[in-house]
């Protein structure tokens, strides 16, 4: 996988009218990496297609930590749109994890914004991962109006964390780009929010995942 800004890639600039070798977007290297329950084996996840895949398909390594090499190709996301991008990749068990997918927009703009769950375990023809919504963004129950009229949103455009803290609770945290705006109003500079979530259905955690008891 090069981009264009690949050393090799700058190095060896094809010539005009000539195309790149490049196979993978500008800035759509790794953006997530989660890592198993044992610590043995991480798993980067690309934020772009490579140019050979189907589009919004996104390559899910596997690398081994204890022998430091790369195992090979453990799955692949699967994007709802392949304009879409991924925020963040963290762990729940030895086969479930947890992504963050979102489109490029924000405020009233945005239009996806939630938290997926795979299953390395559970594959199609393809090696396509299974995938659940756990959590929309855009629609967050929100009864005891602690920050809303009754339904909260997170319209970021870079919403970057999911941290697993127990069984039914997760945290969300966006990154606000400062001085990047729009989230919260079109000349309103975003903050970098984070929240807590309350999940309808309980995740089924490793042990060692989520917060000490």
């Amino acid at each position: 996988m090069r981009s264009p800004q690949n050393p090799a890639m700058l190095a060896g600039a094809p010539q005009p009218g000539t195309s790149s070798k490049a196979n993978l977007p500008s800035s759509k290297g790794f953006e997530g990496m989660a890592i198993s329950p044992d610590k043995a084996t991480a798993y980067p996840l690309l934020e772009g297609s490579v140019i050979s895949d189907t589009a919004g398909m996104l390559r899910i390594h596997e690398f081994d930590l204890v022998n430091k090499q790369f195992v090979g190709i453990a799955g692949y996301y699967q994007l709802d749109d392949p304009k879409n991008a991924i925020g963040d990749f963290t762990v729940v068990n030895e086969n479930e994890f947890l992504i963050i997918e979102r489109d490029n927009g924000s405020g009233a703009d945005a239009k996806l914004k939630k938290i997926f769950k795979i299953d390395l375990s559970k594959q199609d023809e393809n090696g396509v991962v299974a995938k659940e919504e756990v959590a929309d963004l855009l629609n967050i129950a929100d009864p005891n109006k602690l920050a809303s009229d009754g339904l909260f949103t997170f319209p970021f455009v870079t919403i970057e964390d999911v941290i697993v803290l127990d069984e039914t609770t997760i945290l969300v945290a966006n990154d606000n780009n400062y001085p990047g705006t729009g989230g919260r109003g079109k000349d309103v500079k975003d903050d970098n929010e984070m929240i807590w979530l309350k999940l309808a259905t309980p995740l089924t955690l490793a042990e060692g995942v989520g917060m000490a008891k």
